[in-house]
């Protein structure tokens, strides 16, 4: 049966040499019954180090891990009831499917009955009814993550553990892959927690994303929470992609801020928790999909174009706005249509956009 998860208070520190390494800290995460949560972050950020905790591989420096109403911080791995997927697939060469896919079911003392009907059974449940003669060899990267998702579900674990199950595969299979991973978790409605740092995928299958930074939590939500309400500069730049622009902002009030943004002022959205609420420095963050070039001296906003990239269905456009200092240079999505007007590099441009489209973070660059 499916179980909640909830982990308290969870920190790892690693030892290299005399310095001392905080790969996580202090993170705390619910997880519902049958929900799915990825954690989203950059290499060495301390999502695969979480998930090896709650696993059994890797000893906690501090905090709690409780799946149900029982403490696992310190069961040994094959006491916790979880199922663990790796990036590897780790399926055995020399063994057929079958004897792949029963291997848990063997080890655990299982009749004979039972284990060719939970075999059968996980193999259709993946789609790969009538592989069990074959060896891993014999099939396709894809159906290889298949049999390797089989064999853990045949345990039929509390709780399912996915390390960058996808990354060996190529981008049209990893769509058609995690389409079926969320269509099995959804349908054993299993709690699942999975590593990723793809974004999209992160976006697509998942009913919570923690975003992690550094072995801190960033922010937990729902993809569209993550990607409408960051509440961090990281976030914003991480889940998508963001231009961040210097503002100044006078007194907030009822989520609401005039924001001096270059020669324009505007009544800006403020995001709750992305920093101290005080007039002052602060950003503005814009999506390139929400951010249209115009004629200039038209729009909010005068810019210069750096380049252009006809993309089929869009045109993207990279850009500067030369009175004030921006991270990195703005990009605006423009969707293609017959009668689009085009901006060459180096024309100046204005930039329009919708105030409701843009948003203030209580955080200026590198701050």
């Amino acid at each position: 049966m499916p179980a909640e998860l909830r982990i308290e208070n969870l920190c790892k520190t690693f030892t290299k040499g005399r310095e001392v390494v905080n790969a996580v800290r202090d993170v705390n995460l619910t997880v519902a019954e049958g929900e799915l949560v990825t954690f989203l972050g950059p290499s060495g950020c301390g999502k695969t180090t979480i998930l090896r905790m709650v696993a059994g591989f890797e000893t906690p420096s501090g905090g709690t891990i409780h799946v149900g109403d029982e403490d696992i911080t310190t069961l040994p791995v094959h006491s916790r009831g979880i199922g663990f997927v790796f990036q590897n697939y780790a399926l055995f060469p020399h063994m057929s499917i079958f004897e792949n896919v029963a291997y848990g079911l063997k080890a655990r003392g299982e009749a004979e009955d039972a284990i060719g009907r939970g075999v059968a059974e996980a193999l259709e449940l993946v789609g790969l009814a009538g592989v069990e003669r074959r060896f891993p060899n014999q099939l396709s990267g894809g159906e290889q993550q298949r049999v390797a998702l089989a064999r853990v579900l045949v345990l039929r674990p509390k709780l399912l553990l996915m390390d960058e199950p996808l990354s060996n595969l190529d981008a049209k299979l990893r769509l058609h892959m995690r389409t079926e991973i969320r269509r099995i978790q959804q349908h054993l409605g299993i709690t699942c927690l999975y590593v990723t740092h793809d974004q999209k995928e992160a976006l697509t299958m998942s009913d919570r994303i923690m975003v992690l930074s550094k072995g801190h939590v960033e922010q937990i939500g729902t993809p569209f929470e993550l990607y409408a309400e960051p509440q961090t500069l990281f976030v914003a730049d991480f889940i998508g992609q963001a231009n961040v622009l210097p503002a100044t902002i006078g007194e907030p009030a009822g989520g609401m801020a005039v924001t001096r943004l270059g020669p324009a002022t505007l009544s800006l959205r403020c995001i709750a928790g992305s920093g101290t609420p005080a007039a002052g420095p602060a950003s503005v963050v814009l999506r390139p999909e929400n951010i249209r070039p115009v004629a200039a001296g038209e729009g909010k906003l005068p810019a210069r174009v750096l380049h252009r990239f006809f993309v089929g269905d869009h045109m993207d456009y990279e850009l500067t706005i030369d009175d004030m200092k921006l991270p990195k240079p703005l990009f605006a999505s423009v969707p293609y249509e017959p009668g689009l007007a085009l901006f060459e590099p180096g024309n100046t441009v204005g930039l329009d956009f919708a105030e409701k489209a843009a948003i203030v973070l209580f955080q200026t660059p590198g701050g």
